[in-house]
């Protein structure tokens, strides 16, 4: 399942919002990184995303921190993962260490059989 979110951004008194695709099974907190202190995060950035899925007038901004993040949210996101920092997180890790131990282990017990 794609992880899809709603942004909005705020610039000079003016709201922009768009719809952003990061593909298969990208998780909740790289995508709130990228727009809190990744790449997304700068102005040079956030004025290309305005640009493109808002205004096309908007005029390319260089590096800076005068476009404000208002919102993410999460529209559609893999059910499977939840969100980290949680108590159904550290669970649900816990299963898939379990699951890759597993896997490791029969690999090289039949391995070992050879």
């Amino acid at each position: 399942m794609d992880t899809i979110v709603l942004v909005t951004l705020e610039y000079n008194d003016m709201v922009y919002t768009f719809k952003e695709n990061f593909g298969k099974n990208y998780p909740r907190e790289s995508v709130e990184f990228m727009y809190e202190d990744g790449n997304y995060s700068c102005d040079c950035n956030k004025s290309l995303d305005i640009k493109r899925n808002c205004d096309d007038a908007f005029k390319e901004m260089c590096c800076g921190e005068f476009i404000k993040l208002v919102n993410i949210e999460f529209i559609q996101i893999n059910k499977e993962i939840p969100p980290k920092y949680t108590k159904e997180y550290d669970e649900w890790n816990s299963k898939q260490k379990e699951g890759y131990n597993g896997r490791d282990k029969r690999n090289s017990n039949s391995t070992q059989d050879n």
